[in-house]
């Protein structure tokens, strides 16, 4: 468990590490996921339509896609006590990106180093989004797409070199 256990993604490979879809109560938990940069890239985790879960104390690197991704009506989900470094994409991307996902809990995460946001929300309501460190990225985080009644609060944004340390918000 922890850190020492690493999940590694092939060179080259297009792949998402983890990768749940339309399933409940699922818990994602001390592991590393290292994307060695791979050139094509993939997600670390990515939950499509997945209600009623857990990703905590989850260090991912090295990703050329997102770190943690919920799209696709992820509702009513905890990400929370993880660490992202490091993690790089092209276009409107984050090391944790929420699409179209509903009253989910993003919470005390260290979120650094990414190209892009720390955080992005598009087009999600409700979620409540707090006491993150997130530092070191182009974008503190970046909230758009008619995202509503967000709770956010208590986090500390800074040293992003993007345009605005909280874009968006």
């Amino acid at each position: 468990t922890g850190a020492a256990t690493v999940l590694r993604l092939a060179s080259g490979a297009m792949a998402n590490v983890i990768n749940a879809t339309s399933v409940n109560s699922i818990l994602i938990s001390q592991l590393r996921i290292d994307g060695s940069l791979s050139i094509v890239g993939g997600w670390g985790i990515r939950c499509s339509t997945v209600t009623d879960s857990k990703v905590d104390s989850v260090w991912i690197e090295n990703m050329v896609g997102p770190g943690i991704g919920l799209d696709s009506t992820s509702n009513n989900n905890i990400i929370s006590g993880n660490h992202l470094d490091n993690n790089v994409r092209g276009g409107v991307g984050g090391n944790i990106n929420l699409s179209v996902s509903n009253n989910n809990i993003i919470s005390d995460n260290n979120i650094q180093g990414g190209r892009n946001s720390g955080i992005v929300v598009y087009v999600s309501s409700n979620n409540i989004i707090s006491d993150n460190n997130i530092q070191d990225n182009d974008d503190g985080m970046l909230v758009y797409g008619n995202s509503n009644n967000n709770i956010i609060s208590d986090n500390n944004i800074q040293d992003n070199t993007g345009s605005d340390n909280a874009h968006g918000i």
